[in-house]
């Protein structure tokens, strides 16, 4: 029977390491997401988490799926975002150690260290899916639509890479309060992660393309008049939000935000990676 693997790593856990009460918690809010997603699965899937990293195995690329949409969906809501690839494959895992003093599992198959080495050279917060679970994805009808192209940062000085991702769950509802969090969750800790180091925020760029082709856009329109747009998508008024730092009451973020104004989701990007000293 055929099979999907894939590994994620909870990021930032060195940033918060520092403060044991804070990072208790959030892997305390990995493991919770973790347990509460995994209802998405049947019977002969696998999840298993340690530290702050996690393998699933699922029988059903659908199941594999939905499990990582709804586990970003819902560690977002704690300001949690993570890195995994997919691919596919078997774990075979193993738990057969007689001692009394060692606690551990194995895993015997090859493709354990191929999933573990594409997540470890994907450098972004988001899906990486390769090749042969992409075409898998396309055969499925109800699936295909949350396959969308990406793009992500191998190191500062080197020209992205493309990579398909799966799509956020936005509509460009103007008027759902929850939808704006969301949005403005991704552009909010894409711009924190680059004021504490370009390093930390290069990750970002993955999360910031593939929201923004998780969006159906309908063209601008600016009216000469008012000087402002009479129809623009939601997350154009996120980063206006942002840029004006409206929404935030710490006052290093809204003096970083008074100073940016960005009118295009390229110079957005660019802008992430402006940080104040």
């Amino acid at each position: 029977m055929e099979s999907y693997i894939a590994y994620l790593d909870l990021l930032g856990t060195k940033n918060f390491s520092g403060d044991v009460e804070t990072y208790t918690q959030n892997i305390q809010h990995f493991y919770d997401s973790i347990n509460f997603c995994s209802a998405l699965l049947k019977d002969g899937d696998i999840v298993a988490y340690f530290s702050d990293c996690s393998y699933i195995q699922t029988f059903s690329i659908k199941n594999m799926v939905d499990f990582l949409r709804y586990l970003r969906e819902v560690l977002m809501s704690y300001n949690l975002f993570f890195n995994a690839a997919v691919i596919k494959g078997e774990l075979d895992i193993k738990n057969d150690l007689d001692n009394s003093r060692v606690r551990g599992i194995s895993f015997n198959n090859p493709a354990v260290s191929k999933v573990y080495l594409a997540q470890d050279n994907y450098k972004g917060a988001g899906i990486h899916l390769e090749d042969a679970v992409k075409e898998e994805i396309k055969k499925e009808e109800k699936l295909v639509k949350y396959l969308t192209k990406s793009i992500y940062l191998p190191g500062l000085d080197i020209q992205p890479k493309a990579y398909f991702d799966l799509k956020f769950d936005v509509k460009s509802d103007k008027n759902s309060q929850l939808e704006y969090q969301s949005t403005r969750c991704i552009f909010e800790n894409a711009l924190n992660a680059c004021l504490k180091a370009k390093t930390f925020g290069k990750y970002y760029v993955a999360t910031l393309a593939t929201l923004i082709n998780s969006f159906d856009e309908p063209a601008l329109k600016w009216n000469l008049n008012k000087h402002e747009f009479t129809e623009a998508p939601l997350i154009y008024k996120v980063i206006f939000d942002i840029g004006k730092g409206e929404g935030n009451d710490n006052e290093k973020y809204k003096k970083r935000g008074s100073k940016a104004h960005w009118v295009s989701y390229n110079s957005f990007i660019g802008g992430c990676f402006w940080r104040v000293d």
